[in-house]
Parts: C-alpha cells; structure tokens; sequence
C-alpha cells in the first residue's frame, strides 16, 4: 500500500499535466496491459488533488495506515532533494517521466531558475533577487518541487468539523509542519532542504495563512529565505559561511572580499552580484567591474536580469563613476550591434542579447546617467535597422530574429514597449496599401515584413522620446523620420507626444500623405491633423483628397472651419469665383491668399474641376445656405 502511494503522489504532476483528451468517468489505476497512459491521466484530470488525496485516503483506510502519516512522509522525503523513481512504477510512466524530464530540459522550456506564481508574486519583491536567479533548477528538482506541491495541498478546509488533530489536514497544519522543517537545526543542516519548503509553503497558503501559522511578521520570514538561499549557494560553490556571521556581517566589505577572491568564478560573480542586490551595496566601482565581468564571461540572460533589477530601485542611489557610466553605455549599445549583424551572429551566444531591445527604453527612463549617454545616436541606428534589416533578411532569419526580439510571452513583459503595448491592435492591423504582393505567401511575407518594421521603428522612438535634450529629439525626428523615412511618418504619429508629432504631421504635408493619414490613422488623430491643417492655412491637399473621392460634405466642412478658424467674411463668395491678385505668392501672402492659390488650382485642374462645380454648388446654393 504505500508503495502503491508513493507511486501515485509522484507521478501526479505526471497524470494532471498530460494532454489525454476529453475526460471520462473512468477510475483512476496505474497504467497496465489493461490501461493506458491517456486512461490514467484523464481520470486523474477528472478527481484532480483532493480527488486523488479521497483516493489515497481509502486505500489506507483498508490498509489500516494514516492518511495523514503518509503524506507527511512523503513530503519530508522529498523535501531532502530529487528521489529515484518507485521501484514497482509501471515502465509506461517510467518512460512517460523520463520523456518529460527531457522536455522540461530542451530550450522551449525556460527553466533555469524558479518563477513566481500564486501567492510567490506577493513576496517575491521581498525575497529579493536571491530565489529568483540563485535557486537554479535542474528539470529533475523542478519535478520534485511539482510533487510536493501537489502533495501538500491541504486535504480538508480550514477547521473542518469532527476532525481530530492526528487527522486534521487542513492549511494551518500543512503550515506548522512545513515551518518545523524550515527551522529544524536553524543554524546549519540542508540549506536546498529550508528553501524547497519556504517555496512549497508559499505556493500552497496565502499570506494570511502563514502569518496565522508563524505567529509573527511575514516580512522576518521572507528575510530568513534570504538568507537561506544565499547559505545554500554558498554551500553548493563551495564557500561555506557561518549562518549567524553572515546575518549580522557588512554586506559591502563581505562583497569587496568576495569580489577579490573569486572574481573569476562565473557563478560566484552571479552570486555577488545578486548580494549586491539584495543587500543595497552601493559601490558604484564594484558594480562596473561586475556588470563588465558578467558581459566578459557571455552570463547575458542573467546580465539583463542584473541590469532591470539595478534600474528598478538601486540605481538612482549609486554615487556619479565614469567607470559605470562607460559600462552602461556600452551595455545599452552591445545590442543594437548584434541586431544590425544578425545575419552574422544570429547562431552565436550574443544572439541573445537582442531580447534586450524592447526593455531599452525603460532602462533608459530609469537611468540617472542618461546624459552621458548619446541615445540620438541609439535611435538613430534603430531606424536605420528598422528600414534596411527586415527586408535584407531571409524568412528564416526574420523568424528567428522576431521570436528572440519579441517573444510572445516572457518574465521581461512588464518593461517591454508601453507604446507598442498601448497600441498593438495598431501594430497588428491589416497593412492594406502598404502591402504589393501578388500572391497568398509573398503578401504574407510582405505583411511580416512590415510589421516588422513598424516595431522596430516604434521602439526606436521610445529610444528617441528618453533623450533629456528636447531640442535633440525634435532634430531626430525632423532629419531622421520626417525628411528622410517619409515610409514610417504614419506608423510613428501615434506614439509621439505633441511637439515630434506636429514635426510629423508637417512630413506628412511634404510628402503628401494625406491620403494615406486619413486611411490609416484613427479618427481623433487625424482630427488633430486636420485642426493643425488648418491653423497652418495647409489644407490644400486634404481639399484636393476630399475632392477626388468625391467628399463634398467634408469638404465643405474643411473650408467653413478654415473661414471660421482665419475670420474670413465670405468662404461662399471665395470658392464660387476665386481670383488670384496680380504678384501674390502662397507662402508668403495671408490665408485668404493661401486659400485663394489652392481653390484656383482645385477649379481648373482636370482631376478635381467636376467635383469642385458641385461643391461651389453645394455650398453657395440651399444647402449652404
């Protein structure tokens, strides 16, 4: 029987996460000649933990053994690290588990280091960096925490009637009897042990629960992780520290000795890194050698990690170094090299790095030394990638780029993009007249590349917008954007603040975009256009828009806000006999003459004369009136 218990609590994860199909009403048996894999999984999903907990339940309440007993000793088993499979398992699951593990360890599976779900999201800023990156997983551990999950889910609610203590399973107990392992031998023992039961105990009851079963504040108990954690990882690279000398030590002569000692030692440079971290060490030297030695040794994921955890919080603490200031330069600049060669380094280790893309701007926000930094430049390249790289790239390396660049989910999503994030139905509307294709796939690829595009380019805005010299970002986007991308006009307007956007809407006038702004653009933009149209006397091309497909009534709206806006007596009279003075030019002259220039214009041009005769009509005769 316990065997037979074993064997169903640590296949579980197994049994609840196996895709079996529609669910029956099957019972749940281990898979045999009989029975299949699919059947044992769809019963399993059918009675899910409290379920299986009833199931094991009556197999020792035939068996004469305690319920209670045996998931507590299984749980205290487990809480010791990653345990060989149950002797007697059926060889479907054996292999089935084994399959899994492999899964778990390919690269589809970002699993490298715990992620915080449920209750974890509540505690994990006080945890600090410490449990998110230093208790790595191996596909085998990460399995294990899965099944001690699933079996220390309390099997009864909250004070549940006529149960007697021995019995009682219910949060509170799973709490207490988790807590006495956690302190057990507080001082030394199983570091990895203390840890595996903190991140159980989080998973499985709330705040309120384990404050209720502490009896003291939850805010010590996440300090005691802290600490653990880092006892752990002291252990396991070999540096062992004394539990109450490393509590009450100075974190920054601790680091400085580290540093000193161990600065070649990939892991231990993670290590003080997060220490740094975890425990505000502000030497702004220290952190230049560290981010430096990071970026030296290829530890890029990680890096990125460092460098979002440093601009969240730390870094407008960390005194003015030119040491720090090369470095972050250079580390804001490394991917953007990579992007522009990715044709080149796409299947090497730097690779990576362009997943740092979408967080450069907030980075940049956060960052005390943007001043020092030439983020003109940054953006500049950005657009410059935006217009000529997607294009020059294979499908197979656009793929590859865009997945690494803008994964569809990821840990970074709350630093990646607020534009693009605000407005992604803009960036994933159908592109209509942007797109030539011919065929079914070339409009597909056309479409990819496009959107492309549009990413990037938004994304070097973003760039452009953190810039702290206002007049430089207005050059940007003048040179850069307005005169020299013309393409990416009506993709950047909505992301733009008033004064780029005005230099924007004036591209729009120099390349005659109309058109194109009005099919394209959302309406309270283009309403904006057409107001700052019209304050600027610039409404000749909307006029001539309008016009030719026929628009009389926004035509004739355009010219009553353009007599309105410039107070101008009679628009009737100027549109019904529109009369050029001798010498008058359109740029230099006032609004009437403006305006006089393009109706002339509009009434003999062959194009538009028809429908200019209808709206001279439209407006001077009843409906006008």
């Amino acid at each position: 029987a316990r065997s037979t218990i074993t064997c169903i609590y640590y296949f579980l994860p197994l049994l609840l996460t196996w895709n079996a199909g529609p669910i029956g009403r099957q019972p749940l048996q281990m898979p045999s000649e009989e029975s299949t894999l699919g059947d044992a999984a769809r019963a399993a999903q059918r009675l899910g933990v409290q379920g299986v907990h009833q199931l094991v339940d009556s197999i020792c309440g035939r068996h004469g053994l305690s319920p209670k007993q045996q998931r507590h000793r299984l749980i205290e088993q487990w809480l010791l690290g990653t345990t060989a499979m149950p002797p007697q398992a059926p060889p479907v699951l054996v292999e089935a588990e084994a399959a899994r593990l492999v899964r778990l360890s390919s690269s589809h599976f970002q699993l490298d280091e715990v992620k915080f779900r449920g209750q974890l999201e509540d505690v994990a800023p006080k945890v600090g960096f410490a449990i998110g990156q230093l208790f790595h997983l191996v596909p085998a551990q990460h399995a294990c925490l899965e099944r001690l999950i699933c079996l220390a889910r309390p099997r009864h609610q909250r004070n549940e009637a006529d149960l007697p203590k021995d019995l009682r399973e219910d949060v509170n107990t799973r709490c207490v009897m988790l807590l006495r392992r956690i302190f057990t031998n507080k001082t030394g023992g199983p570091y990895d042990m203390k840890c595996r039961a903190f991140y159980v105990l989080f998973r499985i009851a709330s705040s309120e629960d384990i404050k209720e079963a502490y009896r003291n504040n939850i805010d010590e108990l996440c300090d005691i992780w802290k600490f653990y954690a880092y006892m752990d990882s002291f252990q396991k690279l070999g540096v062992p520290q004394d539990f109450n000398r490393f509590v009450r030590c100075s974190k920054d002569g601790l680091v400085r000795s580290l540093w000193r000692s161990h600065q070649v030692d990939p892991n231990m440079v993670q290590l003080i890194a997060a220490l740094c971290l975890d425990f505000g060490v502000h030497d702004s030297r220290i952190w230049a050698s560290i981010l430096s030695c990071l970026q030296r040794l290829q530890k890029l994921d990680f890096l990125r990690d460092v460098l979002v955890a440093v601009h969240m919080d730390l870094v407008l603490s960390l005194p003015h170094d030119p040491s720090l200031v090369a470095i972050m330069g250079e580390l804001f600049s490394a991917p953007l090299g990579v992007l522009e060669n990715w044709h080149q380094r796409r299947q090497e280790e730097t690779s990576r790095m362009v997943a740092w893309l979408p967080i450069l701007p907030r980075l940049l926000r956060q960052s005390p030394f943007v001043a020092s930094i030439n983020v003109p430049s940054l953006a500049c390249r950005l657009l410059a990638a935006a217009c000529e790289l997607p294009a020059g790239l294979s499908q197979e390396a656009r793929t590859q780029l865009m997945l690494t660049m803008f994964p569809q989910k990821n840990d970074a999503d709350l630093w990646c993009g607020d534009l693009q994030e605000a407005r992604k139905p803009q960036l994933t509307r159908d592109l209509g007249g942007f797109s030539t294709a011919s065929s079914d796939e070339q409009r597909d690829t056309a479409t990819n590349v496009e959107l492309f595009m549009q990413r990037l380019a938004v994304l070097a805005l973003e760039v452009a917008l953190c810039c702290p010299n206002r007049t430089q970002v207005h050059d940007l986007v003048q040179k850069e954007i307005a005169e020299q991308r013309p393409q990416l006009i009506i993709i950047l307007i909505p992301y733009c603040g008033m004064g780029p956007r005005i230099i924007l809407f004036e591209g729009i006038l120099q390349h005659q975009l109309v058109v194109q702004a009005k099919a394209l653009l959302n309406k309270d933009i283009f309403e904006e256009f057409v107001n700052y149209s019209v304050a600027t006397g610039n409404i000749e091309q909307l006029l001539e828009a309008a016009l030719l497909h026929n628009q009389l009534l926004d035509a004739r709206w355009l010219l009553l806000q353009y007599a309105q806006h410039h107070q101008l007596a009679s628009i009737e009279q100027l549109v019904a006999s529109p009369k050029l003075p001798a010498g008058c030019s359109s740029h230099e002259e006032p609004e009437t003459t403006r305006l006089l220039v393009a109706l002339v214009r509009l009434q003999t041009s062959a194009a538009t004369m028809d429908a200019y005769a209808m709206l001279s009509a439209h407006l001077c005769g009843p409906a006008g009136a």
